[in-house]
């Protein structure tokens, strides 16, 4: 950036009333007024005011603020430059893209300040942001047809800058095609209700996703998510919170047709999500979270958050992913059970969980089933007097629970105690082969 011209902002409401290229040149081909180089430390008010004609604003710094409350606009850029205080967008008639290319607004004069905010205002082409570093951003009530924020390699203004976003808000339904790509966002916020349209979020590194207060009938995208760590603090008005994380909430709402693809899951320190619904989601190639990750929630929104997922791998027919869900699931309403209340259901769902993980597993009944066998052989030799070593073949006999009670001696020397202990082998017998034959067909569905 060149030496800066210190203009007020009379002199620049005089230069985009007039079009008068005071600070710059006007190229009537493009139909583009070009500002450079500007200084502004005033407030900026914009209020109906009728511009015929574009107006980019290159290599400026603003810093008292910038507010559209009302006027009809042509298009608009900020290209280069810096913002220390915000640019607010409350009302107006935008008919040309409103462009933010690689704009500097990081490190605003104030901790919680917005660098760009669309609030209101009705937008009849898109807004464009690409490669630049800022606080906070801000998708309000401000309706347009598409939205696109990416990052790339090209660089024409503040060269150096490394591009990213702190902190974005968006209020989802004003605009209809929302685009991220490759973009760098500490903290992500979603909210409001969605009633169309598609919101694609591709490439974006987070550290905290936020789903809070949304309601989706349209269609939202989120794929290759890098989750990063808590970054460093970097401006005189943050301070260091050494208890933060990288955290996904989702809270109060509907997901409807949330895509998610090749993204890791596990990699967010905390999962905190409740009251919603996730039954209608969709997923491709997802790591999903570990149970420590959702340690915060208690036993029965975990109960629920997994029935939920269970169901969503179900209406997509993801085998695979179900039986992990349906056991965590048993498992946390497992833990909402007691002894006084629920006496034999927490026996048959311990003698699930430990016996073939709540039909996910084949390899351990199959392991105790041997195991029993040879134990209830063992004690029936012994109750008998006989050598295990000359009648270990009967071992095999008694591993079919329909067995002949004969097996070892004619009947009429059979005592009670064998009669009573090779009973209580039939019933292991047949508990343990059941379970075996159930993990054993997991992967065909019930």
């Amino acid at each position: 950036m060149g030496t800066l011209k210190q203009i007020t902002s009379q002199d620049l409401l005089r230069v985009m009333t007039d079009g008068i290229p005071l600070f710059g040149d006007r190229d009537e081909e493009a139909n583009t007024l070009y500002v450079h180089d500007i200084d502004l430390s005033e407030s900026l008010t914009i209020r109906d005011l009728d511009m015929s004609i574009s107006i980019a604003f290159c290599n400026c710094h603003f810093r008292g603020g910038v507010e559209f409350h009302g006027g009809t606009f042509q298009g608009i850029s900020f290209n280069g430059g810096r913002i220390t205080k915000p640019v607010m967008v409350y009302g107006g008639e935008f008919f040309g893209k409103f462009k933010i290319n690689q704009v500097n607004a990081l490190e605003m004069d104030g901790d919680g300040l917005y660098s760009f905010a669309f609030m209101g205002g009705t937008f009849k082409s898109s807004i464009e942001i690409y490669k630049g570093a800022f606080q906070k951003l801000c998708f309000g009530a401000a309706r347009a047809p598409h939205l696109t924020v990416k990052s790339g390699a090209v660089s024409s203004f503040n060269q150096g800058l490394e591009p990213g976003i702190k902190q974005l808000y968006i209020s989802v339904g004003y605009i209809d095609i929302m685009e991220f790509h490759d973009v760098s966002v500490n903290d992500l916020s979603l909210a409001g209700f969605l009633d169309k349209g598609v919101y694609a979020f591709n490439g974006l590194q987070v550290t905290s996703l936020a789903i809070e207060n949304l309601v989706n009938l349209g269609q939202i995208h989120v794929s290759e998510l890098t989750v990063c760590p808590v970054p460093p603090v970097t401006t005189q008005w943050e301070q260091p919170d050494r208890n933060a994380v990288s955290t996904l909430r989702i809270a109060h709402a509907t997901l409807g047709a949330f895509l998610l693809s090749d993204l890791d899951l596990r990699n967010f320190q905390t999962i905190d999500i409740r009251h919603s619904n996730l039954t209608t989601i969709h997923a491709a190639n997802v790591s999903w979270f570990d149970p420590p990750q959702i340690s915060a929630l208690g036993d029965l929104e975990q109960r629920d958050l997994y029935r939920q997922l269970k169901q969503a791998m179900i209406a997509q027919g993801n085998r695979i992913d179900e039986m992990r869900f349906h056991e965590l699931e048993m498992t946390a309403y497992l833990n909402t059970l007691s002894y006084r209340k629920n006496f034999w259901d927490l026996v048959v769902l311990n003698i699930g969980r430990h016996t073939n993980r709540f039909g996910t597993d084949y390899i351990r009944p199959a392991l105790l089933l041997v195991c029993t066998a040879v134990l209830f052989f063992l004690g029936s030799v012994w109750i008998l007097g006989l050598s295990p070593f000359e009648k270990w073949g009967s071992l095999f006999v008694m591993l079919n629970p329909a067995h002949a009670s004969d097996y070892l001696l004619p009947k009429a020397k059979l005592p009670n105690a064998f009669l009573a202990w090779d009973f209580l082998g039939r019933l292991c017998n047949s508990v343990l082969i059941f379970q075996f034959l159930t993990g054993f067909r997991k992967f065909i569905r019930r």
